[in-house]
């Protein structure tokens, strides 16, 4: 019986916990299959920064790339979202660069074709180093 109670206890807690933290994400850009949390647009980043959000993609890969103002990929790289496939799922990713002497950029989230390479439900957030 103890077990029983205990193990629906911490059922219950993590339930909790997963519904609090999906209640306090702000949606700061969104495609049809990609919604961003963070960074915010022309918010200030460092190495490292965080990019949070959820996807709904082919296979759950989220491609995204961080450029300068003046064009130049400083990162590309992607990530996969959890859960299953055709649904909303959480991805996180540590973005780690060398801090370029451009003042701002850019950082392109988007679904890559596993048709033809295009750039699907891109989404683009201005950012400021």
């Amino acid at each position: 019986m103890y077990t029983t109670d205990h193990s629906r206890r911490i059922f219950i807690a993590v339930f909790c916990l997963v519904l609090l933290s999906s209640c306090s994400n702000k949606i700061v850009a969104e495609s049809d299959r990609i919604r961003i949390f963070e960074p915010a647009q022309n918010e200030t980043v460092s190495s490292p920064f965080t990019l949070r959000g959820e996807a709904r993609t082919f296979e759950n890969n989220v491609r995204f790339r961080l450029k300068d103002s003046q064009g130049t990929v400083l990162v590309d790289s992607f990530t996969t979202a959890a859960g299953e496939m055709g649904r909303f799922g959480s991805f996180e990713a540590e973005i780690v660069f060398n801090v370029p002497s451009a003042k701002e950029g850019v950082i392109e989230i988007f679904e890559e074709s596993a048709e033809d390479g295009s750039e699907i439900g891109k989404i683009v957030i201005p950012v400021r180093f």
